[in-house]
């Protein structure tokens, strides 16, 4: 019977978090060697996922075209199931993207309130900051990551990484991670 210590088994529920390698081996001390082998050995390696899923494939195949009504039907309904998911998974990406298009024209129309403000009154004035839903924080955060910034999971995310975000338009190569 093998024994697994608290850094290992945390290290195994982050890599089956999706947690990147340089994350595990800050929280845990591990070195990405140790990491690697140890996401081989638990069978969590992108060849793992490859045959996995072509495992699944296969059975899908399998299933659609065999003689009894029964596997027809379970395959029928995994297909069924898959496609609904993929659909779900698609617009819940393109709400994602409109409510990040709407904080980007609520926060330019806050800086048009700003300097209509200023111009009337002569007075330099701050924009209000706007509120961040929880479904923009985590995307930012995530886009933080994906960045090299450090965020924490919960909490305010800090004036700079905001800002980053706010601007990840302007630069090419972060418009395509963002």
């Amino acid at each position: 019977m093998t024994t697994t210590d608290a850094y290992t088994a945390a290290a195994i529920d982050m890599l089956k978090a999706g947690t990147p390698a340089a994350d595990i081996a800050k929280q845990t001390g591990m070195s990405t060697g140790e990491i690697a082998a140890l996401a081989e050995a638990e069978g969590l390696t992108a060849a793992h996922a490859r045959k996995s899923l072509e495992e699944l494939l296969e059975a899908l195949v399998w299933g659609e075209s065999h003689d009894t009504k029964k596997a027809q039907t379970l395959a029928s309904r995994a297909r069924t199931a898959l496609t609904e998911l993929v659909q779900l998974r698609k617009s819940e990406a393109q709400v994602a993207e409109a409510e990040a298009e709407i904080a980007a024209l609520k926060r330019k129309l806050a800086e048009a309130e700003t300097k209509l403000k200023t111009a009337k009154t002569g007075k330099p004035t701050q924009a209000a900051a706007l509120p961040v839903g929880k479904g923009q924080r985590e995307q930012m955060r995530a886009w933080a990551r994906r960045n090299g910034y450090e965020v924490a999971d919960r909490g305010t995310i800090s004036k700079q990484v905001q800002d980053a975000w706010n601007n990840r338009d302007q630069v090419p190569e972060l418009r395509q991670a963002g």
